[in-house]
């Protein structure tokens, strides 16, 4: 907090508070007698007010330290209250004693100390106390909430440039230029097969399309997040996606976590492959199985499949194709298509 002080704060403010405090102080003593105040009296007021609100400040840095503001307030706010008062109180009264014993020996006064001249000293220096915590403490409390502001902006700030590099991941920029080779070589090898590879190439492009959408429009959502009056609390909704499915087999239903499906393929209906090898049917086609599903476990490599993460063993090359091999018993060949793969690779690498 000490590097954050402006020079203002630091010192104009307690010599102004000095001289304002002294002002009334000398206005009162006009009604002593003999009236008037000493200049060393004034030196040791200033010097008093100065003491009292560096040690403020120290007390303030210490307590950052083990009771931050954000963690337990009412408490920083009693110990700090408690120790400044005590700091302070006691060192203007043992001045204030200092100040009578040297006009009684060296100035040749007859100043009596009694238990009042004592009380007035403590109420003077209870009351200065209290102004220097009221100024102190309001201030901290300010750059606590400044802070705690700009974390959570910094916060919104990065959630947004993480889903748009998420977004950007998604983008596949060798996507055409891998479905032009691919209907290249389909033209060659199955003229036939043309017609429902187009139509496969143009809904799978709607999908990702209709994925693209959802995720710039997740994006919109944390733009317009407000900053409430406590924005160290304000943070963005997380993402939520499927975590087990209901599905029936005969006249039974088993509930199935999403960490225990291994693989969900194509067979002439949709089935959930579990790491106990069973197969479940699942009212869902894949496109909507991979937005009910997260996407950082589960990845469609081709038409037909959508895998789990969790559950991949190795990878290798053969025949210009990528194929997997699962850390459970799989009945068929795992492939990446060729137009997924340059994806699914950036998929690997993301962070979990």
């Amino acid at each position: 907090m000490e590097n954050r002080l402006r020079f203002w704060i630091r010192f104009l403010l307690p010599l102004f508070l000095a001289l304002f405090l002294g002002i009334l102080i000398f206005m009162m003593a006009q009604f002593r007698e003999p009236p008037g105040i000493a200049w060393y009296a004034a030196v040791w007021f200033i010097g008093s007010v100065f003491f009292i609100w560096e040690a403020g400040w120290w007390v303030s840095k210490k307590l950052d330290q083990h009771i931050p503001w954000q963690k337990a307030t009412f408490k920083r706010l009693s110990i700090q209250l408690l120790s400044t008062n005590l700091i302070g109180i006691s060192f203007f009264l043992i001045c204030f004693l200092l100040l009578n014993y040297y006009e009684n020996n060296f100035q040749n006064k007859d100043n009596p100390l009694g238990l009042i001249h004592i009380l007035v000293a403590i109420s003077e220096a209870f009351i200065i106390v209290q102004i220097i915590n009221s100024i102190q403490i309001s201030y901290q409390l300010l750059q606590a909430w400044q802070g705690a502001q700009l974390e959570a902006e910094l916060y919104k700030k990065q959630n947004i440039i993480s889903r748009l590099d998420s977004i950007r991941q998604q983008i596949d920029p060798e996507f055409f230029n891998d479905s032009l080779k691919e209907l290249q070589a389909l033209l060659q090898q199955s003229p036939e097969s043309v017609g429902q590879f187009l139509s496969e190439l143009s809904k799978n492009y709607q999908d990702q399309q209709s994925l693209l959408d959802a995720n710039l429009l997740r994006v919109q959502k944390v733009l317009d997040v407000k900053v409430e009056k406590e924005p160290a609390l304000v943070h963005t909704p997380p993402e939520t996606y499927k975590s087990r499915f209901l599905v029936r087999t005969g006249n039974k239903l088993f509930l199935i976590p999403v960490n225990e499906i291994a693989v969900i393929y194509k067979d002439d209906i949709n089935l959930l492959f579990t790491k106990s090898g069973k197969k479940y049917p699942v009212d869902h086609s894949l496109e909507e199985l991979s937005k009910l599903l997260s996407p950082k476990r589960f990845f469609r490599i081709n038409r037909q499949t959508i895998i789990n993460l969790n559950y991949i063993r190795e990878m290798r090359s053969e025949s210009n194709q990528l194929l997997i091999s699962l850390n459970i018993p799989f009945p068929e060949t795992l492939a990446v298509s060729q137009r997924s793969i340059s994806n699914f690779k950036k998929w690997l690498n993301e962070e979990a």
